[in-house]
């Protein structure tokens, strides 16, 4: 059968976080599938009919449905294809999500924003009659695919609010598409859109480049409080690790030559631990060689930095500069030098 491609939301991060502690990888979207029971007729909240029009193709047997969960794909009940090619499966879950179809090397993306969900296959591709959001799914997979990203982020904000924008808006870096989020979190009400409420709640307090930087105030590795605001005048590097994150450890020599090379023209950097040893803390400083500034409160991901800096990751850097507001964020290596170079003139 024809394969149908679908919007695939990958997340590569390189980096320390919540679930990665202490190990050193590269993270990528490594679909593992979980199985559930079939449910019972009773149960079904949602039902998709649907129609297979292939002539000259051989019928699958079967049709899959799906939820995706991050990197995990649940599936959630299975159900056979007539002769006629028609099939109906249940859906057991009210929350709106995105759900998708698997027919043999098809998978197809649907949400479920009608409790009825009709869905037509033919050599032309996939309709949904009476599915509003699962059509704007497929159309932004078609903008995608044709390399329109302009018309995708028009489309996008034409017809927001909608869930579908929503999923779309909350895969995109902040830092990159914080104007155009914006635009498209301005359509929407925390009253109206209980789904995306918290999402709307972290937009508006987004730590983002050109925002001022939130006030740190933590004990150094002697005990004594050293603010953020005391390098007040300079060009400060806050970069948050920890002596457990290999990424971390990595990037400290790339850090040090920074330091070094750019200290006497007002750069500094401010060390800011999510460690929770003080010992394995002050260890590593002096392992690795960090002259700079160093401050914690050994709560690691409790820390209340995490949340005021909403770092989801580390290593996790913030340049500021002397006025204390954000001109960069998450440089590394070359990216760095290069940032410093410019501003340091």
């Amino acid at each position: 059968m024809k394969r149908i491609l679908y919007i695939s939301v990958a997340l590569l991060l390189w980096s320390c976080d919540k679930q990665t502690e202490g190990k050193t990888s590269e993270k990528t979207e490594n679909i593992t599938t979980k199985k559930t029971p079939s449910i019972s007729p009773t149960a079904v909240v949602h039902l998709i009919k649907g129609t297979i029009n292939t002539p000259d193709t051989i019928l699958p047997s079967k049709v899959e449905l799906y939820k995706a969960r991050g990197r995990e794909s649940v599936l959630l009940n299975t159900s056979k294809i007539n002769e006629d090619g028609s099939f109906e499966i249940g859906l057991n879950d009210d929350e709106l999500w995105l759900y998708s179809l698997r027919v043999d090397d098809m998978k197809i993306d649907f949400i479920n924003d009608v409790k009825e969900i009709e869905i037509n296959i033919s050599h032309k591709g996939v309709e949904f009659p009476n599915s509003k959001e699962s059509r704007f799914v497929q159309q932004i997979t078609n903008l995608l695919q044709s390399g329109k990203t302009a018309e995708v982020k028009e489309f996008v904000l034409d017809n927001a609010p909608s869930y579908t924008s929503f999923i779309y808006v909350s895969s995109l870096s902040r830092d990159d598409n914080y104007d155009f989020i914006k635009s498209v979190a301005n359509k929407f009400s925390e009253k109206e859109h209980l789904y995306a409420s918290k999402w709307l709640k972290t937009i508006n307090s987004f730590v983002g480049i050109g925002s001022q930087a939130p006030e740190i105030k933590l004990q150094n590795p002697e005990g004594n409080t050293v603010a953020l605001s005391s390098l007040k005048g300079k060009y400060v590097l806050i970069d948050f690790w920890a002596s457990w994150c290999g990424p971390c450890i990595q990037e400290m020599p790339n850090v040090r030559n920074a330091y070094a090379k750019y200290k006497s023209k007002g750069f500094e950097v401010f060390g800011v631990s999510l460690d929770s040893d003080k010992g394995r803390w002050k260890a590593a400083i002096h392992r690795l060689k960090l002259p700079w500034t160093h401050v914690s409160d050994l709560k690691k991901w409790s820390s209340p930095v995490v949340s005021q800096y909403q770092i989801s990751g580390i290593p996790h850097t913030v340049l500021i500069d002397p006025t204390g507001k954000i001109i960069a964020k998450n440089l590394r290596g070359t990216a760095l030098e290069a940032k410093l170079t410019e501003v340091l003139k």
